[in-house]
């Protein structure tokens, strides 16, 4: 019986929490302007937390519920002041009923009363936080709790709720915007300063970031043309490993070709020291391994003379590149200077251009003919075939 009683009394008190606000707008008093500081505010709140704490939770929701409410209380004793000014029209509204739940021994151990005392405070947060003086994580963490556990919230607390999320944030606006003595006009008296604080702000930001861009530019055009030698070097660079990779290999073959030239003489004068007790077989031996020695030899010298123009060609290319990589170093000045002295004259540049894009010279004229020479070793043959 003592049990229905108090839902019965909880019920007869719910609809009035979702209630509309007073229509008695700029009348509030300065006892409700004082709430949270009140002191009967203050021990009733404290009455109720001591005994939140000896209360062992049976359920999530009314362990998240004496959390949340432990919090939201807290927050109200740190910041009593920004509680009572941003949230009058709840204080209006539902002030003392609160007080009269959190002062009432049956509200003490009621899952109901728990559950309507969550959403009262449910509705202070919203209107806080439209203030726009407290933390969103708070509402997301009281709303995360709400749809966990919407079953089990009672039907009076979820109407408070609903209506706390739904029509108390309209009802709000609706009277700001008919209320004469809302701070309304000094806010945007406020805001207008600060805006125009933050536009001269912004002008000198501005300004100053205008100076460094240009400040840049000036840097990034000296290093643009600095790049575009820097590409230009690189490329010569690139060129010059290719030419030394090809000096390498043709020196390689002028070593081989070196070799080869000595190794018919060599074979000849092995032979000689050994057979020379045997003058008729070194004779016939002779007689035909001479001709194709000496032809062997010579074309061998033929194509040493064609690899060793071709090194001293590839060795000049080299000394060309290399010349034109060392003008690329210091071109830049040069260009500068050039157009202080001569700033008239059109070609100031001109030798620069001709010596770094003209073609490598390579003596190509000089490189025999692949038929050079062919005729005298036929001759030669021809003569020893004459008896």
């Amino acid at each position: 019986m003592p049990e229905m009683e108090v839902r019965g009394s909880e019920e007869r008190r719910s609809p009035a929490l979702c209630g509309a606000f007073s229509s008695n707008k700029g009348k509030r008093t300065k006892r409700m302007k004082d709430y949270f500081s009140k002191a009967e505010t203050r021990r009733a709140i404290n009455e109720f937390l001591e005994h939140l704490t000896t209360k062992n939770p049976s359920t999530e929701l009314e362990k998240s519920q004496t959390n949340q409410i432990n919090y939201i209380f807290g927050a109200m004793k740190a910041s009593t002041p920004e509680w009572d000014e941003n949230c009058q029209r709840n204080i209006e509204q539902i002030g003392e009923t609160l007080i009269e739940y959190l002062s009432a021994p049956s509200s003490k151990n009621s899952k109901e009363s728990l559950d309507i005392i969550y959403a009262i405070l449910y509705r202070f947060t919203i209107e806080m936080e439209m203030s726009g003086n407290l933390s969103p994580e708070i509402i997301k963490s009281l709303d995360k709790t709400i749809f966990d556990h919407r079953d089990e919230i009672s039907k009076s607390a979820l109407e408070i709720i609903d209506f706390a999320r739904n029509k108390m944030p309209i009802a709000i606006l609706k009277e700001l915007f008919s209320d004469e003595h809302v701070k309304t006009i000094k806010h945007i008296a406020k805001l207008k300063k600060e805006e125009g604080e933050t536009e001269a702000r912004w002008k000198r930001e501005l300004q100053e970031r205008e100076e460094k861009i240009n400040g840049l530019k000036e840097t990034l055009n000296t290093y643009e043309t600095a790049f575009n030698f820097v590409g230009l070097y690189n490329g010569f660079d690139n060129l010059s490993k290719e030419k030394n990779k090809e000096r390498e290999k043709t020196s390689a073959w002028l070593i081989l070709f070196g070799f080869l030239i000595l190794l018919p003489p060599a074979i000849e004068i092995i032979i000689v020291i050994l057979l020379r007790n045997e003058p008729e077989i070194l004779k016939t031996i002779f007689i035909f391994t001479a001709i194709p020695s000496i032809s062997a030899t010579l074309i061998l010298i033929y194509f040493f003379r064609i690899l060793l123009l071709n090194y001293k060609s590839t060795k000049s290319q080299l000394l060309q590149i290399e010349l034109r990589k060392t003008l690329c170093a210091f071109i830049q000045s040069y260009s500068e200077y050039s157009k202080q002295i001569k700033s008239n004259n059109a070609g100031s540049l001109e030798k620069f251009e001709n010596i770094i894009f003209s073609g490598l010279v390579s003596d190509e004229s000089k490189i025999p003919s692949t038929f050079d020479g062919m005729e005298q070793i036929s001759n030669l043959i021809k003569s020893a075939r004459t008896p």
